[in-house]
């Protein structure tokens, strides 16, 4: 039985995983990166860290590595621990994009943006850009919108420029 005493303990789990999985592909990949992030839900805690291995060829493989364990720690019940391995995700995320919900996308000069929900009991430090204010402007004829909630998703690869065309502009 494992016992979990703190936060401690299930980044140490987390990180043993992707030690394990960087192991695993030793003499293959030739660049890494890790991003982590830990949130609580009642009645857990989790952690996650996404894994990103460049293998040579060009082949990138990522890992989103979460461990669960009890809020309390409870000493009878073990932490899981969950793998999931994408190959090529920048497709895969981009793909997903082009099906989320259009009136929450936000495109401007070839960066994709996500408006985040309107809750305004909502902490700043858990909103995009810390809850600062965007003025925005759509291109299409819908009404302007000024959010504290937006989330960058990135720079929107070139293949897939001419389906995420600019849709808005910030307005200064």
């Amino acid at each position: 039985m494992t016992t979990i005493e703190t936060d401690d303990g299930l980044w140490e789990l987390a990180l043993a995983k992707v030690d394990q999985i960087t192991l695993a592909h030793r003499g293959q990949a030739n660049a890494s990166g890790r991003s982590a992030g830990m949130w609580a839900q009642n009645p857990t805690v989790n952690v996650t860290t996404h894994l990103t291995l460049s293998i040579e060829g060009g082949e990138v493989l990522l890992f989103v590595i979460t461990v669960r364990a009890p809020a309390k720690y409870a000493v009878d019940q073990e932490p899981s621990v969950q793998v999931q391995q994408f190959t090529g995700h920048h497709d895969d995320f981009w793909l997903v994009q082009l099906n989320k919900d259009d009136a929450r996308r936000v495109v401007v000069n070839g960066c994709h943006y996500r408006l985040g929900p309107d809750r305004p009991d909502t902490p700043k430090e858990l909103k995009g850009f810390a809850g600062r204010y965007w003025d925005i402007e759509y291109l299409d004829g819908r009404p302007p919108v000024v959010t504290n909630d937006l989330w960058y998703q990135g720079k929107i690869p070139e293949k897939y420029r001419q389906l995420l065309p600019d849709n808005a502009r910030f307005v200064w």
